[in-house]
């Protein structure tokens, strides 16, 4: 399973599609510790598959190729930033 980056042309397409996925997936879910593979039960539930960047006039975000039917996929990426770098 990759993830790649998909684009759309709104923000509000991107929270449709958003939320049809979460649906389709049963979010919210809970939290998984990624050392061991469990579920942590004191961890809050995951409730989002993915988060939007506003970038270039579009909205991108990274999304699982097996999910990914009838998205555009995107050469856009957010800026690297520095180790440290709050803004």
């Amino acid at each position: 399973m990759a993830w790649e980056w998909y684009e759309w042309e709104s923000l509000e397409a991107f929270n449709v599609w958003h939320e049809s996925i979460k649906v389709e997936l049963g979010y919210p879910k809970p939290s998984i510790n990624q050392a061991t593979g469990e579920v942590d039960e004191s961890a809050q539930w995951s409730v989002e598959y993915t988060d939007a960047i506003e970038l270039d006039g579009k909205v991108i975000a990274v999304v699982e190729s097996d999910k990914s039917e009838g998205l555009f996929q995107t050469n856009l990426r957010p800026p690297v930033r520095e180790y440290g770098d709050q803004s």
